[in-house]
């Protein structure tokens, strides 16, 4: 996702804020719900195995 010559602490300060951010939104429950929809649309869980 990042080109070979980037600066890599710039890439793991970008995903820490991102982490940082969007980590407390992911709870177990809205994974789970989340998983159930990407299961009802193709008929595969989000980890790509089948359900």
């Amino acid at each position: 996702l990042a080109a070979p010559d980037c600066d890599v602490g710039q890439v793991a300060y970008e995903m820490t804020v991102l982490v940082d951010q969007v980590g407390p939104m992911l709870t177990p429950a809205l994974r789970a719900e989340l998983r159930e929809s990407a299961h009802a649309v193709d008929g595969q869980a989000l980890d790509g195995q089948l359900a």
